[in-house]
């Protein structure tokens, strides 16, 4: 028998031929589930007497959040240039990021940049430019207060919160973003920076992930350097805490909440917010949060 987490059939005759024995299955609830021993169940001819017998270990399967193709946004932020773009502290490479300034005494003259000397009038060196990186950051909110205490079955609210998370840190990183994704208390789920090994470490986290502890203030979370694109993934949002949610100068900063109580919106709009109400369709919310960010001014792909 399968666990409830997966589903298939995993019955069928025993191949005598080759003594292998397969068979597909879906994950259909998140989790890290146990999977087997395989149970055989051998019956005589006239159906008179069976036996069962156990083969194998108990493996562990683990069901990752599922992932769905999101709308482009509807903003260009970062390197690859648009309304807003981010400074790291990494130094460029090559001449396309070089440019010159004023000779300080201790520069190496190895750096003196003679073409921009000649053209100044006086000692120039070059200088690597700070790139522009096209950061993004990605928060699941999972602090308890803002959701239904776990039970013995699936919150479809927090399901669809982490079927967000994972679907939005995976879209931004195929649209070239270097992606953060962290919880509300600071917890670092994973860093997407375009490899296939980032994607699925960060499935493999946010497939045990579940509503625990408290948050912390967003602007600390984010650190000095604002990103571009915010992603704000939260459940229970009343006015109070919605009014003190600050996008802590992100370019381009969407809120997605699964029970906007009255008041919230109203009360993080003025913040810069794009806010979303959060149901069953992640990309349909998806859509209507990149639809609401033309509207205001950001710039279609």
């Amino acid at each position: 028998m399968l666990p409830p987490a997966v589903s298939g059939d995993s019955g069928g005759e025993y191949p005598s031929e080759t003594g292998q024995l397969s068979y597909p299955i879906t994950g259909v609830r998140r989790g890290v589930w146990p999977l087997g021993p395989l149970l055989l169940r051998t019956v005589d001819p006239f159906g008179l007497a069976q036996r069962e017998q156990a083969f194998g270990d108990t493996r562990s399967i683990t069901v990752v959040p599922e992932v769905f193709a999101l709308a482009p946004l509807a903003v260009r932020v970062g390197a690859a240039g648009g309304t807003a773009h981010t400074s790291s502290t990494r130094l460029g490479q090559g001449s396309d990021n070089l440019s010159p300034r004023g000779y300080i005494p201790g520069d190496s003259m190895r750096r003196i940049h003679w073409r921009a000397t000649a053209h100044r009038g006086q000692l120039m060196v070059r200088q690597e430019e700070e790139e522009s990186s096209p950061d993004a950051v990605v928060v699941l909110d999972r602090s308890s207060r803002h959701w239904d205490a776990p039970g013995a079955d699936a919150d479809p609210a927090f399901e669809a919160a982490v079927s967000l998370c994972a679907s939005a840190a995976v879209h931004l990183a195929a649209e070239g973003y270097s992606v953060d994704v962290i919880d509300s208390a600071g917890m670092l789920l994973g860093a997407l920076r375009g490899h296939e090994d980032d994607r699925d470490g960060l499935l493999v986290a946010l497939a045990m992930v579940a509503p625990r502890g408290e948050s912390r203030d967003l602007a600390t979370l984010i650190g000095g350097s604002p990103p571009g694109p915010l992603v704000f993934i939260t459940g229970r949002l009343d006015e109070e805490d919605a009014a003190l949610l600050r996008p802590a100068g992100a370019a381009a900063p969407m809120l997605f909440s699964t029970e906007l109580l009255p008041g919230a919106a109203e009360a993080s709009s003025p913040h810069g917010w794009t806010v979303v109400p959060l149901g069953p369709d992640v990309a349909e919310a998806w859509e209507e949060a990149v639809s609401a960010r033309i509207g205001v001014g950001d710039v279609p792909r």
